[in-house]
């Protein structure tokens, strides 16, 4: 008998536009400021972004619904043993044309009590936008259907990127849940 671990799990289309906009509003809202991540330690990141903490979106249904479906994905699909608070943090990513991008990455935790098992991702843009694929890569690139309203989960030791933005603008949340660290 074998098992065949899905490369990720995917919701297309699952969120409205007014459900996004109501994100976005709380997003924008909570505390700190939206930065310039063009000096990524890496130099790989082109795009504007926020990290805040995740029980600053907990009272929103929408955000709950989020959580419950990368929970249920987890256990069916990947079966990773996640932390009980299943992430500390989320990230809000803003690309603006012309060129707002992230290179080829993994990603990864710079704690020593665990690390990132599982990335998940929100496409929360409503306004049109062009250019700005995502792809994910082990061995061959494939593009990856972010469309606004799509949910996405994925092993987070599987490198992907986000092309150069074209025209307009593409906002993401980014979730990570961590894990006891393999020894």
């Amino acid at each position: 008998m074998s098992f065949t671990e899905p490369r990720y799990v995917i919701w297309p289309e699952q969120y409205s536009t007014t459900i996004l906009k109501a994100l976005l509003k709380d997003i924008k809202r909570t505390n700190g400021e939206i930065e310039n991540s063009n000096n990524h330690v890496s130099g790989r990141k082109k795009s504007k972004s926020k990290w805040f903490q995740n029980k600053d979106l907990m009272h929103l249904d929408t955000f709950k619904d989020v959580l419950w479906r990368m929970g249920v994905a987890n256990k069916t699909s990947f079966g990773f043993n996640l932390y009980e608070t299943i992430f500390g943090e989320c990230l809000y990513n803003m690309y603006e044309a012309p060129d707002g991008n992230y290179d080829w990455h993994l990603d990864d935790s710079l704690k020593d009590s665990g690390d990132v098992k599982l990335t998940g991702i929100l496409n929360l843009s409503t306004k049109k936008y062009t250019g700005g694929q995502f792809q994910m890569t082990t061995g061959e690139v494939e593009d990856i259907p972010l469309t606004p309203g799509t949910l996405l989960l994925f092993r987070s030791n599987t490198f992907h990127r986000v092309l150069p933005i074209e025209t307009g603008v593409r906002e993401t949340l980014t979730f990570f849940f961590e894990g006891p660290r393999l020894i």
